[in-house]
């Protein structure tokens, strides 16, 4: 693809049309896009990828707010044309901004685009998404691709260089298609987490009924013997079911016998008295009948001649005003017709009108462009002026400068005494670091101290607690020792030996004490006893223990302190400590206070002085280029001025220019006036003869229509009063003899055709009723001679109690039926799911192993990447040699520091310098730049290679090149000027003076107060 023509209209930086030329610049080459700050180069580059791919080159100005003017007018169109070949082909595109603009605040609301891609063969293609299709496959790249190899952004220049393994991935999967590896990987890792579903949801299917699916076959075989017995008992209940429903149909066949013979009788009641109804109603259908008979024959009779008769009246009286109004439109158009011949006659001449205004139009075309071409000297005019003003403003500010740099301190001076006072710090900080731990110390042995304290308190308690116990154990089992004879003697009777003495007589027996105390009683107290002795020996080591860490923490601290307080004890350390710590703090606090106030000053001079001088080496050379671009101006303006004024000067040009355009201004302004007044009368003249011949011309066509129309109408009311005198002698003739006096018994009469059906309706209906009635009377008789009514309620009550022990036996057959059911489907599911768990898990696991490959640290995709990654930066090294003077070579890193993240696309320099390789992102500014700049060429070299449909025939850099010396900058454009010696274009934006003087062929970009400005230096 190759750039020919670009036009911008209210777009970024350009209020009104610009248009930029590329053929002018040769058909191939390095040119260089320069201009102010601010001025718009880089809208050049937005401009074409906006045409391109409906977005700007730099993502950060997509929006079309941004990318409209605000210089332009606020109804003006906003569009970017571009004119470019590819393939030996050309093609157009435009692409337009449309603004919605606010009816009530004339704000714009919102802004939507438009497309028209003009292909080689002229065909016009104006949808967005097939557009946007067919530039994908007229250049080959998206925009993502294009602003990685062809058109490089500003903000996106080193993101190549310095993105990640992941990040790299992503560009080169677009720009070499490797995005089906991606989705094979995407598939095994997708298929591997779908069979490890089925794997887990088969393992569920036990889990539900708590069942180890490794150890299945006991509970299948309870299972299948809970199965049988079920499938046994049911077949014994649906026996005893189907005897019960045998039962049942048989009431049930009797109940429905008796229900109809009582429905038979209920009926014969009904229509009996149906029958009396009936002949009660003899008397009002006999003048039913009359009605309808005398009704009848005055619809069907009379009706039709009676409405013939109204009919021909009414079309009589209708043809007669329709000939009255055709006689007063004929005398109308007569009056009108006389008129329009007068009006015409009355116009003035209109040639003579026309030949003046066109002499008058001469004259205002000449002085019009007279005072354009004076504007345009006034603007250059003021140009210059303007530039001359800054120059002699960067004159005065590099004064100024000289004499700031002369009256700097010295920067050397003001970093030894700051390195001083952070040595100072240093050593204060050390100091207060040491003493902080020292009261840590001093503060664990108080700790220590007081929890030695406690648990010595708590230990007094205990042994309190253990000698009450202790003594309560003791007095009890005295007194369990005592008691024990009179429990003895309970047991002793008469005859029988003393287990003690032998003796079978027992004369005075022991008495059993008061209190009861038995053996288990006694256990509990000695229980308690050895709680609390537990407990007493637990907190008599922990009061050791303590008591050691004390002395421990003690030793230690004073072994610590002995550099800054020799000879201190226990007792005074503590205070000591304190003391120390207050003025030692109070000293860093000072010092940091100090420091934070001498750091901001030194940076502050530094700043300054960079400042200082980095604005020295830019005003230089820029008054230079100002002084000799103001001279080449005031050159060009007086031969242009000398064309109006012969012996003009610069000097006095300004004034001489406000006159010749006042001047000029007053003729254009009063030209101007008379031409605008005589071409309304023009126009006012040539209307009304058209007007006036119009209506001549319709006035005689209308006369012609009224005559006929008027002429037809007369002969149509003749022949209506014939029609109307028959139909009426037709109407009187019908009613006599029909037997109807005159119209009102006629109409009295008179029914509608629904009341003739609703009459003969009733009348038929009330005779059919009756033969009905009569005839079921007789049917019901016979039904009912020889029979005799049935309890009904005592056949629903023997029913009601089958139908009971129906449902019992119903539900019990139901639930074991369910139970069997269950039993066997979930029998038959875990077999099948059985069945299925060794398959999946086979499956399961070759998948994992694929996948985990697959998708590894180096996966695929990736893998199959380094191979293109490692083209790009063989080609890309070509370049770098040349402009790192053979010091930088960019290799892949062949191992990752990080076993997490995804590696192989990771970038590393060789630096011959020190022999050893390093990170990309340690290099400089400028070495950044030379490595960014080398592989964006390795790459599109690599592309075309590749992708043999691609060919690149141009290139196009946004800024970076200021951070180059002179000798890497005049490589680096020795570099791009051999890639650019074939058929491509190179184009570059910078705002670097070396560059304006190393590459002839220039886009400058002039920054105006109504909008910026392109100029063509070739």
């Amino acid at each position: 693809m190759k750039p020919l023509k670009l036009t911008m209209c209210a777009f970024g930086s350009y209020a009104g049309e610009e248009v930029l030329d590329f053929a002018k610049l040769g058909e191939n080459g390095l040119y260089l896009i320069t201009g102010e700050t601010g001025s718009g180069k880089t809208t050049i580059f937005d401009a074409i990828s906006y045409a391109l791919f409906g977005t700007a080159s730099g993502r950060a100005r997509n929006s079309y707010k941004m990318l409209r003017s605000d210089y332009a007018e606020r109804r003006a169109k906003t569009y970017v044309e571009l004119t470019f070949s590819s393939r030996g082909n050309l093609y157009a595109i435009r692409r337009d901004i449309i603004p919605h603009i606010a009816r009530k605040t004339g704000e714009v609301t919102s802004c939507t685009d438009s497309v028209a891609l003009t292909l080689s063969d002229g065909t016009v293609i104006s949808r967005n998404r097939d557009a946007d299709a067919k530039i994908l496959d007229v250049i080959g790249l998206d925009r993502d691709q294009f602003a990685q190899i062809v058109m490089i952004a500003q903000n996106d220049f080193l993101r190549f260089l310095q993105s990640g393994t992941d990040d790299r991935v992503k560009i080169l999967r677009r720009i070499f298609g490797t995005g089906a590896l991606k989705f094979f990987q995407e598939i095994l890792k997708i298929k591997a987490r779908e069979k490890d579903e089925q794997r887990k949801a088969l393992l569920r299917d036990f889990q539900k009924y708590e069942l180890d699916p490794y150890k299945r076959e006991e509970q299948f075989a309870q299972w299948e013997r809970q199965v049988k017995a079920d499938e046994s008992a049911f077949q014994e209940i649906d026996a005893n079911l189907n005897a019960n429903e045998e039962k049942t149909k048989i009431f049930a066949a009797q109940i429905a016998v008796a229900e109809r013979i009582a429905k038979t009788f209920t009926d014969l009641a009904a229509q009996r008295k149906a029958l009396d109804e009936h002949i009660s109603k003899q008397d009002e259908m006999n003048a039913v009948s009359e009605q309808k008979v005398r009704g009848e024959t005055a619809l069907r009779k009379i009706m039709p001649f009676a409405e013939k008769a109204g009919e021909a009246d009414k079309a009589l009286v209708s043809a007669s005003s329709e000939f009255e109004k055709a006689k007063t439109d004929e005398r109308e158009a007569e009056r009108i017709l006389t008129g329009a011949r007068k009006t015409l006659a009355d116009l003035p001449p209109l040639d003579s009108a026309q030949e003046a205004f066109d002499n008058l139009r001469v004259l205002w075309e000449q002085t019009e462009n007279r005072l354009k071409k004076l504007a345009e000297l006034k603007a250059d005019y003021d140009g210059i002026v303007q530039k001359q003003t800054k120059f002699d403003a960067l004159n005065t500010e590099l004064a100024e400068i000289e004499k700031t740099i002369l009256a700097l301190p010295s920067v050397g001076e003001a970093q030894a005494a700051f390195d001083g006072l952070k040595s100072k710090l240093a050593a204060l900080t050390g100091k207060q670091i040491i003493l902080g731990k020292l009261q840590g110390g001093f503060a664990a042995i108080l700790v220590k101290q007081n929890e030695l304290a406690k648990e010595q308190s708590e230990f007094e308690s205990l042994t309190e607690q253990y000698r009450s116990a202790r003594a309560k154990y003791d007095e009890m089992y005295e007194l369990f020792l005592r008691g024990q004879a009179g429990v003895l003697s309970a047991t002793l009777a008469t005859g029988k030996p003393c287990p003690v003495c032998g003796s079978t007589e027992h004369p005075a027996p022991a008495i059993p004490p008061a209190e009861d105390v038995s053996a288990s009683k006694l256990k509990k107290l000695n229980d308690d006893a050895e709680k609390v002795k537990g407990k007493l020996d637990h907190k008599a080591a922990a009061c050791a223990s303590a008591q050691t860490e004390t002395a421990t923490l003690a030793e230690r601290l004073l072994h610590d302190s002995t550099e800054l307080f020799d000879g201190a004890s226990l007792q005074t350390i503590g205070v000591l400590l304190t003391d120390s710590t207050e003025q030692v703090s109070a000293a860093v606090s000072e010092s940091v206070a100090k420091k934070k106030s001498d750091e901001k000053a030194l940076s502050e001079l530094i700043l300054q002085t960079e400042n200082t001088a980095r604005r020295k080496e830019e005003l230089t050379p820029q008054g230079a280029a100002l002084q000799a671009e103001i001279a080449t101006q005031k050159i060009r303006f007086l031969k242009d001025l000398r064309e109006f004024l012969p012996n003009a000067g610069f000097d006095t040009a300004g004034a001489d220019l406000e006159k010749l355009l006042a001047e000029t201004k007053s003729s254009s302004e009063k030209l101007t006036e008379k031409k605008n007044k005589d071409q309304s009368s023009l126009a006012t003249i040539k209307n009304n003869f058209d007007n006036a011949a119009q209506a001549l011309a319709e006035s005689e066509l209308k006369l012609v229509s009224a005559r006929i129309l008027a002429d037809e109408r007369e002969s149509r009311v003749k022949e209506r009063e014939i029609l109307a005198a028959a139909a009426r002698n037709s109407y009187q003739g019908v009613l006599a003899e029909n037997g109807f006096a005159d119209a009102e018994s006629y109409a009295a009469a008179l029914i509608t055709e629904e009341e003739l059906a609703a009459l003969t309706k009733a009348a038929a209906g009330y005779a059919e009723n009756g033969k009905l009635i009569r005839r079921e009377i007789a049917r019901l008789e016979s039904e009912t001679a020889d029979k005799a009514e049935v309890d009904l309620e005592k056949l629903n009550s023997h029913a009601d109690e089958l139908k009971q022990n129906t449902g019992k036996l119903r539900a019990e057959r139901d639930e074991t039926k369910a139970r069997l059911d269950n039993t066997a489907r979930i029998l038959k599911e875990l077999k099948r799911s059985a069945a299925s768990l060794v398959k999946i898990e086979k499956e399961y696991a070759a998948l994992k192993g694929l996948s985990d490959t697959a998708n590894g640290r180096l996966d695929f995709e990736t893998y199959t990447q380094t191979a293109y990654f490692e083209r790009v930066l063989r080609a890309a090294n070509l370049r770098l040699k040349v402009m790192s003077q053979n010091r930088y070579v960019l290799l892949r890193r062949q191992e990752g520091g990080d076993g997490r993240k995804r590696t192989g696309l990771e970038i590393e320099v060789a630096d011959s310098y020190t022999g050893r390789s390093r990170s990309a992102n340690s290099l400089s500014g400028g070495e950044s730049f030379m490595a960014s700049l080398s592989l964006a060429l390795g790459l599109s070299d690599v592309v075309q290679q590749t992708a043999g449909g691609i060919h690149l025939d141009a290139m196009f850099i946004d800024e970076g090149f200021g951070s180059l010396d002179a000798e890497v900058l005049e490589l680096s454009v020795r570099t791009l000027s051999d890639m650019a010696g074939g058929s491509r274009i190179v184009g570059i934006i910078s705002h670097v003076l070396e560059l304006r003087e190393r590459i002839d062929k220039q886009v400058r970009v002039d920054k105006t107060p109504g909008g910026s400005k392109i100029r063509l230096v070739v």
